[in-house]
């Protein structure tokens, strides 16, 4: 019953801020971060084409005054060298947030907040500074022990959100509204929790389903498909994720020929939600194939596949979204056909020299794209290492690695450590990212002589066998 109450106000607090656009107060935001050289930070809002920009003004402040915020939500200020996840904004809101940018982790632990809106946001604050408190008894291996970790935490965050939320909070209305997202995202981590660990158990649909019984609200369990819950982004990550892959992992034991059905996951959505999240999560199933489609020929085939279900959506922003994703991805695939000519980078070394792809013509090219945060990509260095030693001296052949997506200084640090011997540069502002669509890295990418893609998703140097059949046949070229 508490529940439902909780709900039913939850949904009365959204009518009432829609109801008040005609009054709407801007959100201002003034930043100040140590060891940050950026010109600009980008706040992230839920359409991209709304995300708006805080400037570097002369007394050393970034700033925003903006309108777009049209209710309390929970974003991300991000620029290249910085990024401040789990901020709570609210039209009305005034924040100024002060932290030292020398990297990720130390911006995070020394971010403070003034001004209105401040006490909202002590609830990420106090959270991440015990980031890492464990409760020491039981065994983390086993069922139990693990049941007793995720409920501990799961206590430790509600006790932490009912002090902040609930503190004076009489008629502070994106106060209320951000307590019971909290709450929600919290059961939804908590379920979230509790399906992956027995995922690992390799435990039957029945068995997990009684284990979620015993432990979650019966009320969420009976209607996981409930519109109220799109508040929560915890939610929203795990209908459209884990939990709609567990019930398909099911699935796949009754019937194994389900894995040849190319739609199963949008059919599993339509029998499994209803209502907005069943919109939510059609659209987030398609803008996931859209983007992570690797040729034009797999694009088209899975907009051919997913049409009915685009055409079904009666949400005009997610058919939209969608069309412009599809355009988008098809252009630049377009653009990185085999046979196709590179596109034309221009890069700078660790020296400041700069240069392009034109630099090498006459030359095959293996490009590595990379970063220094990740792992997959540095494991590859020794095997890169070794493929230049073996080229050594053949002016026929270049590798060239590219970092994107990275922070100089950290790209810096990183070949320091790991001492490549080849062509490195890096992509300041993306470009290469965006040209050659490395989104999912570590990339590798064949060139020929002729400055034609030979393949866009080459082998790895640690694939030694297969790559250097390609390489050779190149060559021989």
């Amino acid at each position: 019953m508490r529940l439902l109450l909780f709900f039913t106000l939850t949904l009365i607090f959204l009518n009432t801020f829609a109801q008040n656009k005609k009054i709407q107060k801007p959100l201002v935001l003034k930043l100040k971060i140590e060891n940050c050289s950026d010109s600009y930070l980008e706040l992230l809002l839920p359409n991209k084409e709304n995300n708006d920009t805080l400037w570097l003004h002369g007394d050393g402040y970034y700033h925003l005054t903006t309108y777009r915020v049209k209710k309390p939500l929970e974003t991300i200020i991000v620029s290249k060298n910085i990024q401040i996840k789990n901020l709570l904004v609210a039209p009305g809101y005034n924040l100024t947030i002060t932290g030292d940018g020398n990297d990720f982790h130390t911006l995070n632990k020394t971010k403070r907040f003034e001004g209105i809106g401040a006490e909202s946001n002590r609830y990420y604050i106090i959270l991440d500074s015990i980031t890492g408190v464990r409760n020491s008894s039981g065994n983390q291996n086993t069922l139990e022990g693990r049941l007793a970790q995720i409920n501990y935490n799961i206590a430790l965050r509600d006790s932490i959100a009912k002090a902040v939320f609930k503190k004076e909070n009489s008629g502070n209305g994106a106060q209320a509204f951000f307590y019971n997202k909290v709450r929600l995202d919290n059961i939804f981590i908590k379920v979230g929790g509790i399906l992956t660990f027995l995922r690992t158990l390799g435990l039957g649909f029945r068995e997990v389903k009684d284990i979620l019984k015993l432990n979650i609200d019966a009320a969420v369990l009976q209607h996981i498909s409930n519109d109220i819950y799109l508040i929560s982004d915890q939610y929203k990550e795990l209908i459209a994720g884990d939990y709609l892959t567990f019930l398909i992992e099911m699935d796949y034991l009754k019937d194994t020929s389900l894995k040849n059905k190319k739609s199963y996951r949008l059919e599993k959505i339509e029998s499994t939600y209803t209502g907005r999240v069943k919109e939510y999560a059609t659209k987030e199933a398609i803008e996931r194939r859209f983007f992570w489609s690797g040729t034009v020929g797999e694009l088209n085939k899975y907009r051919h596949l997913f049409q009915p279900y685009i055409d079904g959506l009666s949400n005009h922003q997610y058919k939209d979204k969608l069309e412009k994703l599809y355009a988008n991805k098809l252009s630049e695939l377009i653009e990185t056909q085999i046979g196709k000519p590179a596109p034309l980078f221009a890069l700078k070394n660790t020296e400041g020299k700069k240069y392009t792809n034109e630099d090498f013509n006459g030359k095959v090219i293996y490009l590595d794209f990379w970063a220094s945060w990740c792992l997959p990509c540095r494991k590859q260095t020794p095997h890169l290492q070794k493929l230049y030693d073996k080229y050594l001296g053949d002016n026929r052949i270049i590798i060239v690695s590219i970092a994107v997506h990275d922070r100089e200084k950290d790209w810096r640090k990183a070949i320091e450590q790991d001492k490549p011997s080849w062509l490195q540069l890096f992509d300041e502002k993306d470009e290469a990212q965006k040209q050659y669509a490395a989104y999912d890295i570590p990339k590798f990418v064949l060139i020929n002589k002729k400055g034609k893609i030979v393949s866009f998703d080459a082998p790895p140097p640690s694939d030694e066998k297969k790559l250097l059949l390609l390489l050779e046949l190149e060559l021989s070229k």
